[in-house]
């Protein structure tokens, strides 16, 4: 069921209506700057009134190509502010043929599209945000994921 809100003072809710509060629905995502080619990109999202809770997965195949830049994904729902989506975006780098595991946060472009990026190394300490990249946090090859999750505002 597509999402059931809103609701006004004296309706009367059917089973339906209830049972669609916080649905998991699939989408779509849109990926550009990288090449998706035979790869598989996925996408779930809860929305509950104003907030949307979204998990996008990529999982390159043989004929998926990265780029020098980051990878863009469009959103199911736009957010209210693109700055307050930084802090709820995290995620996973899974490097399928060493079985590493990469810690990723992201970068915001609009209200409607998110990207990827993980920390850079500056010394003792943890550095800026770095974007993914063809190398970056490693080479990507068939069987490699990115996993994205964020929590935000709708607008």
């Amino acid at each position: 069921m597509a999402n059931p809100f809103p609701f006004t003072a004296g309706q009367i809710l059917t089973a339906a209506q209830l049972n669609g509060i916080g649905e998991q629905l699939a989408y779509t995502p849109t990926m550009t700057v990288w090449t998706l080619g035979n790869g598989t990109i996925t996408g779930t999202y809860v929305r509950v009134q104003k907030m949307v809770a979204v998990t996008i997965r990529l999982t390159f195949g043989t004929t998926t190509v990265a780029a020098a830049s980051p990878p863009v994904f469009t959103l199911p729902v736009n957010a209210s502010n693109a700055f307050e989506m930084q802090s709820g975006l995290n995620g996973a780098a899974l490097d399928a043929t060493a079985g590493g595991i990469y810690a990723i946060s992201g970068l915001t472009h609009t209200v409607s599209t998110v990207s990827a990026a993980t920390q850079a190394v500056n010394g003792t300490y943890i550095g800026a945000a770095q974007g993914l990249t063809t190398t970056i946090p490693f080479i990507w090859t068939t069987s490699d994921t990115l996993t994205l999750s964020i929590v935000y505002q709708a607008a």
